[in-house]
């Protein structure tokens, strides 16, 4: 089986016109409010949002992530959780940034930090998995893949990875069912082809 690097899940942000677009968990965000698409009648809108200086200096915090200011980056997510302890996005994205780092001791606290504030949170059971994938931790690995399916069933890169980690465990049905979902999700990625030869035995 070849080496695959797969990427954490990230709270996204890019450039959309004059604004800036927020992604996460398949919904759009700008920093005026929620971004809501219309495709059959091919137009946007913005449902506005009260606004929240903590989320505008979460924006802020993203933007010099993009920018890969990383220490910028780190400073402003501390000061979100300085004045709001419990902010999850925060803790994963640090989380996130350790991981990068191969700081991986520090970015399982920030994650399970994540998780102690918000235990369905997709980013950071994902990003756990991983870590711990890495590890070679495979049984918790799986628990937190599962998890981060079962708060969002449509998270092609967590049966993926739940499909890998089946497979070296032993577990090939299992394995092909996730394989399958993979699948059904993603029928154009770049792995699948890799896939349908994973679910032909190959």
């Amino acid at each position: 089986m070849p080496e695959i690097d797969h990427p954490l899940s990230e709270i996204r942000i890019f450039v959309h016109g004059d604004q800036l677009v927020l992604c996460k968990d398949n919904l759009k965000f700008t920093a005026d409010g929620q971004l809501r698409i219309d495709f059959e009648a091919g137009r946007r809108s913005l449902i506005p949002l009260p606004v929240d200086p903590i989320e505008e200096m979460f924006f802020q915090a993203l933007d010099s992530e993009q920018e890969e200011k990383w220490e910028v980056a780190r400073e402003r997510y501390e000061m979100i959780l300085t004045l709001r302890p419990g902010h999850a996005d925060s803790l994963v994205n640090i989380g996130n940034m350790m991981h990068r780092m191969g700081h991986l001791g520090e970015a399982e606290k920030y994650y399970r930090k994540a998780l102690w504030v918000d235990p369905d949170h997709v980013e950071a059971n994902y990003n756990l998995a991983n870590l711990l994938e890495e590890r070679d931790d495979l049984d918790n690995a799986m628990l937190f893949y599962r998890k981060a399916i079962h708060e969002d069933p449509e998270f092609a890169d967590a049966y993926f990875n739940l499909a890998r980690v089946s497979e070296r465990v032993g577990d090939i049905e299992g394995a092909k069912e996730h394989w399958q979902k993979y699948l059904d999700l993603d029928p154009s990625s770049e792995w699948a082809t890799y896939v349908r030869r994973r679910l032909d035995g190959k």
